[in-house]
């Protein structure tokens, strides 16, 4: 396996086979655990400091139009 795996991305790759006999004492394997991670407050945001898109600077649909003349909007079904 670590030969087919090197040959495919060019460097070795060591790959360790690990069995599990499905039991659920592990005890004396078992690492310590850490506590849950908490996910972080999302960042405040100063909604007055927005600000409107600019209607004269056209959608992101008309730009990419006009960067690649020829091509052709197809509506999703």
């Amino acid at each position: 396996m670590e030969v087919v795996l090197a040959a495919r991305f060019g460097a070795t790759v060591p790959v360790r086979l690990v069995v599990d006999d499905g039991s659920t004492d592990r005890a004396s394997s078992t690492r310590p655990t850490s506590e849950p991670h908490k996910p972080q407050d999302d960042d405040e945001v100063d909604l007055s400091a927005l600000v409107d898109a600019d209607g004269a600077e056209g959608s992101a649909v008309e730009r990419l139009t006009k960067a690649f003349p020829g091509a052709a909007l197809v509506d999703p079904d």
